[in-house]
């Protein structure tokens, strides 16, 4: 059947009196919905997406629950100026209790089993730097995390991998698993009646009446409110905000022969990240500051430099002896820019964008879903 047929007077009838259109079904917009949906119980939601799980980095991550390790930090601080990265660190550990509070620790697998940043033989000077400003975050997020040592200097002698014998723990992060938080979230969704919809490859809307009207093959939505939650696939729909793609390579091995440490890890201001998965597996990924410009591209597929760069550090660093085989590899697409705070914005009167999660959308989903929230009901007429 041709997608380009005529709509029926059914289908027609069943897109109209749309009270909100959200595109994107990732972990944003689903938040974004149930955000709606508490200050508008009657309204009509519906989430749009043209994958059946979002097919951006919500489905595509590595299942961190992190907001910062300290030389991630510390490059913020460099990038943005300490106040500005700060406040994004604190951005990220609010939104990701608000989660928590929302969807519960155990449904979406939470482990908060801390994360551990290791550094390589011959970079101390890189330790050193970073424990120099362990005290001042600390005293800085005390007041936030609860914790007077939010971060800490830990032995990483027993570790039987290829690094430096410190390391430097932050007690407040640790690891998630992704599929459990989507179905979690697609659950919560829909028991609140937000109508949820894959397989809807969006056109361009266009301004109808009192609303908007979005195109998707014969089909002809109208909603009076549109929200956009598609991160790195913005830009097509507004080319002229600032958001890139960065694609996010990963890797999963064969089961292990050694226990893994039930621990998160990053490495290099957190451009490279791994942690142990079902059936004592590594799940490894990252490596896209190798070579920026191959990896700002949409394709889901691995492979280049960084591929070869995961491979390599998975053999000489963390697996150093072990035998082990590639099981499952991937990419997700995240959204960068110049600037590392997200992009939430009105286009116009009744389109709110919210988008460049600058890979840490699992922390900031719920604070920025409500902050797109109270934007498009500010503009509710």
């Amino acid at each position: 059947m041709s997608s380009q047929a005529a709509a029926s007077w059914w289908e027609r009838r069943y897109w109209e009196d749309v009270d909100v259109a959200v595109a994107g079904a990732g972990i944003v917009g689903l938040l974004t919905a149930i955000r709606i949906r508490e200050r508008k119980p009657n309204y009509r939601i519906v989430v749009l997406d043209r994958d059946p799980l979002a097919l951006g980095a919500s489905s595509r991550n590595a299942g961190f629950a992190c907001f910062g390790s300290i030389t991630e930090l510390l490059d913020d601080i460099g990038e943005e100026g300490w106040d500005a990265a700060l406040e994004l660190a604190v951005r990220r550990y609010e939104g990701f209790q608000a989660l928590r509070n929302i969807c519960g620790d155990a449904a979406i697998g939470l482990n908060l089993c801390g994360s551990r940043e290791v550094f390589l033989p011959g970079e101390e000077g890189r330790y050193r730097e970073a424990l120099q400003l362990m005290p001042e975050l600390n005293s800085a997020l005390a007041s936030i995390t609860g914790e007077e040592a939010t971060f800490c200097a830990a032995d990483a002698s027993q570790l039987a991998m290829n690094v430096l014998s410190e390391s430097l723990v932050n007690r407040c992060e640790g690891i998630l698993e992704t599929d459990m938080l989507l179905r979690r979230l697609r659950n919560l969704a829909t028991a609140q009646g937000i109508e949820l919809y894959g397989g809807f490859e969006m056109g361009l809307h266009e301004r109808s009446g009192q609303g908007f009207r979005i195109r998707c093959g014969r089909h002809e939505l109208n909603a009076r409110l549109l929200v956009y939650c598609t991160n790195a696939f913005t830009p097509q729909f507004f080319p002229d905000l600032p958001i890139v793609p960065a694609r996010g390579q990963v890797l999963v091995t064969t089961p292990l022969a050694q226990t893994l440490p039930n621990e998160a890890f990053f490495y290099d201001r957190g451009y490279t990240y791994f942690r142990p998965v079902f059936g004592n597996r590594l799940l490894m990924g990252g490596f896209r500051n190798k070579d920026f410009s191959a990896e700002e591209t949409y394709s889901l597929d691995p492979g280049g430099t960084v591929w070869q760069e995961l491979m390599r550090f998975t053999t000489a660093v963390v697996l150093p002896g072990q035998t082990w085989e590639v099981a499952y590899s991937w990419a997700g697409t995240m959204a960068m820019g110049a600037e590392r705070s997200p992009v939430i914005c009105a286009t116009e009167p009744g389109v709110v964008v919210c988008a460049r999660m600058s890979g840490m959308g699992v922390a900031l989903s719920a604070k920025v879903s409500q902050e797109a929230t109270e934007l498009l009901l500010q503009q509710v007429y």
